[in-house]
């Protein structure tokens, strides 16, 4: 017997079902349209910022002459670098709106390097790239912060150290490609209801 109250639950099933399809076929698309591997390309005008306020523990190190010290490793495809690209970086103790600590423009070899004593000792900062002239191929960054070891021993230090692998965010494509799967879905699935 169809009752009303068994007809909306199936109509609740039928419903949920769909979500859960649209839902899978936008995580496909949006995982279609996103590189493979991580690299992020900047072009002229474009910045990238990343802003950090914490930095995982790496592991114990033995130095000569230990001392508290943050820096910033950026690796770039080289094969991407042409004569004339220009990439400035700038590393920030707290935030991009202050004076940068450290700056400098991308060697032809594809890594750049900041290394200053006493930063980021409260593991909060920010480095920006920012394409002057040219593009360029970003692969990975890595922030490291070194300070002293816990405990009283002569030339240990703690090293804490976090690896981004650069990929862009979802931009236009991406949404373009997942609209367009969502509307096609539904107006496959579309039928209308019979009144009665």
């Amino acid at each position: 017997m169809d009752t009303p109250v068994k007809r909306w639950h199936l109509e609740r099933i039928s419903c949920m079902k769909k979500i859960e399809r649209m839902s899978i076929l936008f995580l496909i698309s949006i995982a279609m349209s996103r590189p493979v591997n991580g690299e992020l390309t900047l072009n002229p005008g474009d910045t990238f910022d990343y802003k950090f306020t914490s930095v995982p523990f790496s592991q114990y190190e033995s130095v000569r002459m230990a001392q508290p010290r943050g820096s910033f490793s950026l690796f770039a495809r080289p094969e991407s670098l042409q004569p004339g690209d220009v990439l400035t970086y700038q590393m920030f103790e707290n935030s991009g709106d202050l004076v940068s600590i450290c700056s400098g423009i991308l060697p032809f070899d594809g890594m750049a390097t900041c290394q200053i004593n006493g930063a980021w000792r409260d593991f909060e900062g920010e480095v920006r790239f920012t394409m002057q002239s040219g593009s360029v191929t970003l692969d990975r960054l890595s922030i490291d912060v070194f300070t002293l070891a816990p405990v009283v021993v002569i030339d240990i230090e703690t090293h804490f150290q976090s690896t981004v692998v650069l990929v862009p965010e979802a931009g236009i494509p991406s949404l373009l490609t997942a609209g367009i799967l969502a509307i096609g879905w539904r107006l496959r699935t579309w039928r209308p209801h019979k009144a009665g």
